[in-house]
């Protein structure tokens, strides 16, 4: 059996100590603040504009945001068919305490590469229209 620490090694305390009395720290949160902000604009007009049928309600702050599904459209299969094309999708479902008043998928924007941001939320957005 193993026992869990349950905190950073020192090496990693010691670095992020020094990230944030030089500033890098901050700088760095700074800088990822205005990248997720563009990727969250970015996501959510695509999805106003190419899937009129989802609900996106207002989205201020965060790394991932829900959309709501037509009351008649059934996560468990849009999930199914996301799973069947190699699409990993979350639905709104599992986090609700008792039955879903609604259902849902929950996005999230920060995992995906720079690089390849713009060309994942095309392939969602294609599937999902």
């Amino acid at each position: 059996m193993r026992a869990w620490r349950g905190g950073a090694s020192q090496i990693e305390q010691a670095t992020l100590a020094d990230l944030i009395t030089t500033g890098v720290f901050d700088l760095h949160v700074r800088r990822m603040r205005t990248v997720y902000h563009r990727r969250r604009d970015l996501f959510v007009h695509r999805l106003r504009t190419d899937v009129a049928w989802l609900d996106v309600p207002g989205i201020v702050a965060g790394q991932h945001f829900t959309v709501l599904l037509p009351q008649d459209l059934d996560e468990s299969r849009l999930l199914a068919a996301a799973a069947r094309r190699g699409i990993a999708l979350f639905g709104l479902g599992p986090h609700w305490c008792g039955a879903p008043l609604r259902t849902g998928l929950v996005l999230g924007f920060s995992r995906s590469a720079q690089h390849s941001f713009g060309q994942d939320v095309e392939v969602l957005a294609g599937f999902l229209a």
